[in-house]
């Protein structure tokens, strides 16, 4: 997409063998940096970057992850001394799309993050930073918020809810408060439902039934602002009910092999890749990421456990009615 989109004529491309300054004698700045001329850096450009300019204010742009950033890999690595030594006035990072200030001042060192949350990796508030320099080198640093919609996970605590219209409640009170805190953008959620309830019979038993249920509370509660992108059940029955259902041999050998699963990876991409073999030749190719994703396959792992449980002992509420609509 990039290469079909047409830059401003005031924009420019800084060299890419090396770092290079651009000087705006109007405003007595300088700022210095380097274009990538390859997707994947693994060089320190920071230590390849010229001394500051005397009299002006001085900038460093860097495309970089630092000294290393968790579900990072490493791209252009540097320490904050390799900054520092530069003896700029700012350092402004890109990469990172989480706000951070990496160094509060003399010099200033921070990424913005980026301006709009693109998943629910990305949650809670984006936008830029707005840096004020007065006469005397000063700096300001204020944020700006920018998204139009902010991602948020909505977690529910379900610890003790007695069935499932308490677990909607409970999420209606949760949403409340997230709307609240969106300053009237729209909302993009995933909702995790989180404890031991009496109500996760009933909900796993039947679970399209209630994720339908929070989409449509979602919708009504929020007059069509809040959009819900997945529901996750990490519900668990109560902890005495536990004990009855692995009181029985087979029911405690099958809560071993989901232990086993969760802790051995190579254990569990084996059974999910015969298991959903046939799946795979079926979907259509844009599809089959979602079957390698671990983290989503964990989660499924999550929730098919606890629902296998209470199906094979019989004690999940609405069994009866689940086995009527599946006729």
């Amino acid at each position: 997409m990039t290469k079909d989109l047409r830059l401003p004529d005031n924009a420019r491309f800084l060299s890419t063998d090396k770092p290079e300054t651009v000087i705006f004698d109007d405003f007595g700045v300088a700022i210095h940096g380097q274009g990538f001329v390859k997707r994947a850096v693994l060089d320190n450009l920071a230590r390849t970057y010229p001394d500051g300019v005397r009299s002006l204010f001085n900038i460093g742009m860097l495309h970089t992850g630092v000294d290393g950033r968790e579900g990072h890999d490493s791209y252009a690595p540097c320490s904050l001394d390799d900054m520092r030594f530069r003896e700029y006035g700012y350092w402004a990072l890109g990469h990172i799309h989480k706000r951070e200030t990496l160094f509060p001042g003399d010099p200033v060192i921070a990424f913005p993050g980026n301006i709009q949350g693109r998943n629910v990796r990305e949650s809670g508030p984006k936008g830029c930073l707005l840096v004020t320099v007065d006469d005397a080198q000063n700096v300001t640093v204020e944020t700006r918020w920018l998204d139009v919609v902010r991602w948020e996970t909505c977690r529910v605590d379900a610890t003790g809810a007695s069935d499932g219209d308490d677990l909607l409640a409970r999420f209606r009170d949760r949403l409340s408060q997230l709307i609240s805190d969106a300053d009237d953008r729209l909302l993009a959620l995933r909702v995790e439902l989180q404890g031991s309830c009496r109500a996760h019979a009933e909900v796993s038993s039947d679970w399209p039934r209630w994720t339908s249920g929070i989409r449509q509370a979602a919708t009504e509660f929020s007059n069509g602002r809040v959009w819900v992108e997945k529901v996750v059940s990490k519900t668990r029955p109560p902890e005495a009910l536990v004990g009855d259902i692995l009181a029985d041999g087979p029911l405690a050998e099958l809560s071993a092999l989901l232990d086993d699963l969760r802790l051995d990876d190579a254990k569990f991409k084996v059974l999910c890749d015969r298991a959903l073999d046939d799946l795979r030749k079926k979907l259509d190719p844009k599809l089959l990421d979602l079957l390698d994703d671990p983290d989503r396959l964990r989660d499924l792992l999550d929730q098919v456990g606890p629902m296998l449980m209470i199906r094979l002992n019989g004690s999940g509420s609405g069994r009866d009615d689940h086995r009527e609509s599946s006729r």
